[in-house]
């Protein structure tokens, strides 16, 4: 990573030109940026560029994906997964793994309330 602006976090990609990110993908919930210069972070190519000719990218994309692999070989090699419940819905829960949101119906999981659980 390069630099961060207002906007965009500038990426070296080693290409002619460099890529940038949407500052709002590396802000956590209280609006401060998560990265800063001399940071490796996986990224995605978006269609399109930017006015000023910077290629658009997507860290999120990117984290999905890794994510999506992490579970195709947990599914794979028969393995589980930990994810962390943040709500309860109709019949099952939600949670977050790395970059995904996924929800699955309450029997196929194995439920462990933590001493800070709020679910």
């Amino acid at each position: 990573m390069l630099k961060v602006t207002a906007q965009y976090v500038v990426v070296d990609i080693g290409y002619k030109s460099e890529g940038v990110v949407q500052v709002a993908e590396f802000q956590d919930h209280e609006g401060n940026v998560t990265v800063q210069r001399g940071d490796e972070i996986a990224v995605m190519r978006e269609p399109g560029h930017t006015e000023e000719g910077y290629i658009h990218l997507s860290h999120e994309k990117a984290q999905r994906l890794k994510a999506w692999d992490a579970i195709e070989k947990a599914f794979n090699d028969k393995a589980s997964v930990k994810a962390r419940v943040i709500d309860r819905i109709k019949g099952g829960l939600t949670s977050t793994f790395s970059a995904l949101a996924p929800s699955f119906p309450v029997r196929r999981s194995i439920y462990v309330p933590s001493a800070t659980s709020t679910v």
